[in-house]
């Protein structure tokens, strides 16, 4: 919950927040039963855990969409008056323009290259001149390392952070390599570990080099 992205608690968002308001006042609004009744539903579970864990931002959206489209279908109304129309337009307008502009904010600036934030050049050098030893790479990269550098060696990957050994939790010992400069030495002594994937503008790719390491390829 504390070092893995998806699983950090879900941040402020004001789209979030709009489509949650909207859920909670249709079922406010259209419910029949008990108020507290109307939120003993498998959605407000969803919510809940969504401010445990971001990951599950995505499933309530899905299944409360149902929920808010036929609550929205439940409270229309007549409208006669060209006035209170030509308001409801602009509303719809509106709220349709902010939509468009929260999923540009999403992936303004993302690749449809779905390798672009990996170190790809870096595989093809480990692919034609493999590390003389092990390697330590950023918990991120394991896996796209895994597929592309099969042969090397690595000491986490994206399966690991639960994984324990003898009493030892992986994650931690990541961590922990990271942070700890003497520990890090006796690791990668126990280890073997001749090669560092990692971004050379990130604090952990600056100690290094301060320690000694040499960027040999270099993508960031």
């Amino acid at each position: 919950h504390a070092n893995i992205s998806e699983w950090l608690p879900l941040q402020p968002s004001v789209g979030v927040g709009i489509f949650a308001g909207i859920w909670m006042a249709v079922l406010i609004l259209t419910g029949k039963t008990a108020f507290w009744r109307r939120f003993l539903r498998f959605e407000t579970i969803l919510l809940v855990m969504s401010f445990t864990s971001a990951r599950h931002t995505v499933l309530f959206l899905l299944f409360a969409l149902p929920t808010v489209l036929s609550g929205a279908d439940a409270l229309r109304v007549p409208v006669k008056a060209a006035a209170v129309k030509r308001l409801m337009t602009g509303l719809v307008f509106l709220l349709v323009c902010v939509c468009i502009l929260f999923v540009f904010k999403a992936f303004a600036g993302h690749s449809l290259n779905r390798e672009a934030t990996y170190p790809g050049a870096i595989a093809a050098t480990l692919r034609s001149e493999p590390c003389d030893g092990n390697v330590f790479a950023h918990y991120n990269y394991g896996g796209y390392l895994i597929w592309k550098v099969p042969g090397e060696k690595l000491f986490i990957d994206g399966r690991m952070p639960s994984w324990s050994l003898d009493g030892q939790n992986i994650m931690a010992e990541y961590i922990k390599v990271t942070k700890d400069s003497s520990y890090r030495a006796q690791e990668f002594s126990r280890y073997n570990i001749r090669c560092v994937v990692w971004n050379r503008s990130d604090s952990f790719g600056k100690t290094l080099q301060r320690e000694g390491w040499s960027v040999e390829k270099s993508e960031k």
